[in-house]
């Protein structure tokens, strides 16, 4: 197997700080059991054991599979299944491995390193303690945004994920979501929404689930991320009642049953499956082409981690679709911003700020904006956000990350070509990035004030006699400051 660069310059940086308790940060997709299955090669070739530790029993026997396509024998240690102790590689289910005897073992490897902050895994760690210690996952925080600085002296960050779609190992998702939910009241327990509040809150959606499907992803491998098993359950009934091939799983669903559900999925047989907290992480499936967002989190590394199921790159793929009728990436921001991972830092909390839809076109909009950017619709009053979650026929609208300089000087063009004042440019400028344009007077340069209307300020202890449309500087017959 030839590794790509980033893996092999994960790789080196592994070996070089071997001693520091190092996590490899890789997003989604990225091939980080591919890494930790060359360095266990490489390890045993020197003589060293490696405990591998996962957990969810299909982890178990995808790492399995991944050391075997390198030449490695693995002893599994997982209930129900036989085992072979002898073997210098074990990977183990930690709920299995916490019931047993502990292999002996010079590298110890934690899958989802999130997760190690429970007494299981505290545990595990603490047996281990003079071993070299490695973490993997795409998301090095806990799912409260919690830094891992107490477990881990390391992240290694070989590559972002704008790099990997630029190069084509990942596929960047379209984005599509309605006016976010009213979650006002709604109580946080572990850094997130309580799920029985939320569940509560999200009977229904905003925007038809099953409409929005159909026009934007029609056919394609669907899954969907739910609050609790109700939620979960009604929506895949709802795509069965209109014909569409569906499933639901979660934590309590036979492992006979759960298996035979992905391999449809994977087969085409199911096409929309729905889940309910067992799905969001570890679980690889390339050719999954559309995430449906269906429960609102505060977790970064949630929101994060479930957008990575769809974006592998895979033969016959024709793209990745996410469909966030929660709210999220409005709270997240997208999945391709660049972000500072941190040991000792929370989560970052990253947006594009406040956007809404126009209602003639539904195009994405400014808060608080009176002029449609695209179509030119004027409101006649501001829409109030809603006060209930309920199913409406609004649209869902596709998001992307811009460029403030460019949204700026787009604002300005309708400024001009509306007749809207330049404060108005500002303040749309403000609702849709949380800040003023500040430092950006030569693309303000480009309004055109066709008549000054002298009108006087206070700016501080001084005032000022300025035009209402542009803001600049005017003598009391309306002829700008300095010109004659």
């Amino acid at each position: 197997m030839q590794l790509r660069d980033y893996q092999i310059s994960a790789l080196t940086e592994l070996r070089a700080h071997h001693a520091e308790r190092c996590i490899l940060c890789l997003p989604t997709g990225s091939g980080k059991t591919v890494i930790a299955a060359e360095l266990i090669r490489r390890a045993i070739c020197k003589g060293s054991r490696v405990l591998f530790v996962v957990h969810r029993r299909e982890l178990v026997m995808q790492a399995v599979a991944r050391l075997a396509a390198l030449d490695v024998a693995s002893g599994v240690i997982l209930a129900n299944e036989p085992t072979n102790p002898h073997e210098r590689v074990q990977v183990a289910s930690i709920q299995t491995l916490a019931r047993r005897d502990k292999p002996p073992a010079n590298i110890l490897v934690v899958d989802e390193c999130q997760h190690a902050t429970a007494k299981t895994w505290r545990d595990l760690i603490d047996h281990y303690g003079e071993c070299m210690l490695v973490g993997l996952t795409a998301t090095p925080w806990r799912l409260s945004g919690k830094p891992l600085g107490d477990l881990f002296g390391k992240i290694i960050a070989p590559v972002t994920t704008r790099q990997l779609c630029e190069e084509g190992v990942l596929i960047e998702p379209r984005v599509f979501a309605p006016p976010g939910p009213n979650l006002k009241g709604v109580r946080s327990v572990g850094g997130d929404f309580a799920s029985d509040q939320l569940a509560e809150r999200m009977k229904t959606l905003t925007g038809n689930i099953i409409e929005h499907w159909r026009r934007h992803a029609n056919g394609r491998k669907t899954i969907a991320f739910t609050v609790n098993v109700e939620h979960s359950r009604d929506i895949a009934a709802r795509f069965a009642d209109v014909g569409v091939a569906s499933a639901h799983l979660d934590g309590t669903t036979p492992r006979e049953q759960r298996d035979d559900v992905l391999a449809q999925l994977a087969n085409g047989r199911v096409t929309v499956l729905s889940n309910c907290m067992i799905l969001g992480e570890g679980w690889d499936l390339p050719s999954l082409e559309v995430a449906i967002l269906a429960r609102p989190t505060k977790s970064l590394s949630l929101h994060l981690q479930q957008i990575g199921r769809i974006m592998r790159a895979c033969p016959g793929k024709e793209g990745a679709l996410v469909l966030d009728h929660a709210d999220n990436h409005r709270r997240h921001g997208m999945v391709t911003d660049e972000r500072v991972w941190s040991l000792d830092e929370p989560a970052p909390k990253t947006s594009d700020g406040g956007v809404s839809t126009c209602p003639k076109c539904w195009a994405v909009m400014p808060v608080g904006a009176v002029v449609c950017p695209e179509c030119g619709y004027v409101r006649e009053q501001e829409i109030a956000e809603p006060t209930d979650i309920t199913e409406t026929d609004e649209q869902l609208v596709e998001l992307s990350k811009v460029d403030r300089r460019k949204e700026y000087a787009a604002i300005i063009a309708r400024a001009n070509l509306y007749g809207c004042r330049i404060g108005w440019a500002r303040y749309q400028f403000k609702a849709r990035f949380g800040s003023w344009p500040r430092k950006m007077r030569d693309i303000e340069a480009a309004y055109v004030c066709k008549s000054h209307e002298p009108t006087v300020k206070d700016y501080g202890y001084v005032r000022k006699t300025v035009c209402a449309q542009c803001l600049r500087e005017v003598d009391s017959n309306g002829n700008l400051a300095g010109v004659r």
